[in-house]
């Protein structure tokens, strides 16, 4: 039986010598804290164990052939998001070489139990930023735990979930969001987080016609339940607030701009850096995993159309994977403790609708739209 720390990390797979070698680095840090570490909680321990145990095999001088053997496994599909009209011309992503790419991989990929902080208003929670790589690691590390797939997944078993590059993402700051994962990945990792991918308050997907309603989740979490229209920080585009292509800075570490907060309170990122899947699919005649799902929220490759709140219409079929598209989950408030960090009061004027238009908070979409209906 494959162990989960060779299944989460397939090292011996790594596209290229120099590749294996950063992130045995890496892995050489996690095993020399596995000693100061052995009294963290079980799942920390079982993680660390495991690891370790595959450490020296993979990064102790084994047959040389090794790094060959795996240069194709691990090699990304070269495809992109492709869609000339989202302002993506690709995945960004050549050989995994993004421009803000400049992390060396600091931390320790087993740190952390995979939880993501999460905010809110009372009614749902959604996690405070994109799903990182250090938390996917965690969901890969213990495949026993993962979820059984719904329906419109079963293409999935023959499909691992581990992402495509994912030893070059290891290798790269962990606080970046995970990329390169299809829909019903982000759909078992949220479901293993006992949250759910964002669809309407309450649970359950949303159809495409609900994409600007007050049950929508991601809708009403990027617009702080109306405080806002088009941006979680406004309703007057500033191109350097977030992380979309004309801030050329390529993918950055989660909630590292300061300036891209709201609609909630402390929600970061809910415009650029990484698209994030939806559960809203067009289940219309075609097979599962062709069936189209939305993404929303722009890239870092986005320009402005894309990166609004009321961009509805970037669909993409459920086993894409790219370099410029992640997620996050949302939770019912009933769903266990699920409190995140409590400073998700709620009161949805966000930290970033000062931006001298004079719009105010007055003039936000509770002034010009009934809850319910579609924008």
């Amino acid at each position: 039986m494959t162990s989960p720390a060779r299944s989460a990390l397939d090292v011996t797979g790594a596209a290229t010598i120099a590749g294996r070698d950063q992130l045995c680095r890496t892995l050489g840090r996690v095993r020399s804290g596995m000693l100061r570490d052995m009294h963290s909680a079980s799942r920390r321990w079982y993680v660390w164990l495991a690891l370790a145990s595959h450490v020296a095999v993979a990064c102790g001088g084994g047959p040389s052939g090794d790094a060959d053997a795996g240069t194709q496994a691990d090699a990304s599909s070269s495809e992109g998001d492709g869609d000339p009209g989202d302002g993506d011309p690709g995945d960004g992503d050549p050989g995994d070489g993004d421009p803000g790419d400049g992390d060396t991989g600091d931390g320790d990929p087993g740190d952390g139990d995979g939880e993501v902080p999460m905010v809110g208003s009372g009614d749902f929670l959604i996690d405070r930023h994109e799903v990182r790589v250090r938390d996917y690691f965690q969901f890969l590390a213990v495949p026993n735990e993962w979820p059984e797939l719904p329906a419109a997944c079963a293409w999935k078993e023959s499909v691992p979930h581990q992402p495509e590059q994912w030893a070059t993402q290891l290798g790269d700051s962990l606080d970046k969001p995970v990329r390169r994962v299809d829909w019903c990945d982000a759909w078992a990792y949220c479901a293993w987080a006992d949250k759910h991918l964002c669809g309407l308050v309450g649970g359950g997907p949303a159809t495409l016609d609900q994409s600007v309603t007050a049950d929508n989740e991601w809708f009403r979490a990027c617009t702080g339940d109306g405080a806002t229209i088009k941006f979680p920080y406004g309703n007057r585009y500033q191109a350097s607030t977030c992380n979309g292509k004309d801030n050329d800075a390529g993918l950055l570490d989660v909630c590292s701009l300061e300036s891209c907060r709201g609609g909630y309170a402390d929600l970061c990122d809910m415009s650029g850096n990484v698209w994030e899947w939806l559960d809203t699919c067009d289940v219309a005649g075609v097979p599962d995993r062709e069936q189209e799902c939305q993404r929303r929220g722009g890239s870092f490759e986005s320009t402005e159309p894309n990166l609004t709140c009321v961009d509805i219409n970037n669909l993409r079929a459920r086993d894409l994977r790219a370099g410029t598209t992640g997620f996050r989950c949302c939770q019912n408030v009933e769903s266990g403790d699920g409190d995140g960090d409590g400073d998700g009061d709620g009161d949805g004027d966000g930290d970033g609708d000062g931006d001298g238009d004079g719009d105010g908070d007055g003039d936000g979409l509770q002034g010009n739209l009934e809850w319910g209906e579609p924008l």
